[in-house]
């Protein structure tokens, strides 16, 4: 399916609440993949999908703040959402937050939480994350 369809049937199923089909177009409108790029609109859908409860919606709110893409940056919105991302499983918030704890964006800089998170997280299986990590031991 190309990326124009898949835009089409997205916007279809997000009229009618669908929120894995707002979060695809918050992603679609972030990443600019099959549309042009807008950072307002895709957190428009990102914050209709989080109202929803989509982790991954959350976790890309996290974003938005922690970059000031579309939103005005703020760390500590950042690490809020993070958070509410990572307690419903959102794997890639845990990562995110221990960042944030590693370079003391929003919480107090604190590496030993900065390892339990990225530990935590499933993005340590990755080699490049492994290293970072090991950096912090």
């Amino acid at each position: 399916m190309s990326k124009i369809n898949a835009y089409k049937y997205y916007l279809q199923a997000a009229t009618q609440n669908h929120v894995n089909a707002e979060y695809e177009l918050g992603c679609m409108y972030a990443e600019g993949k099959g549309i042009k790029q807008n950072f307002k609109i895709a957190r428009d859908y990102f914050y209709s999908a989080a109202r929803k409860g989509h982790s991954g919606a959350l976790n890309k709110l996290g974003l938005m703040f922690l970059s000031g893409n579309g939103v005005r940056q703020n760390y500590m919105k950042a690490v809020y959402y993070f958070c509410l991302a990572a307690k419903r499983g959102e794997t890639e918030a845990w990562h995110n937050l221990g960042i944030m704890y590693v370079d003391g964006q929003g919480v107090k800089k604190n590496k030993r939480i900065a390892r339990q998170l990225i530990k935590r997280s499933a993005v340590y299986k990755k080699p490049g994350t492994r290293r970072f990590y090991q950096r912090l031991i």
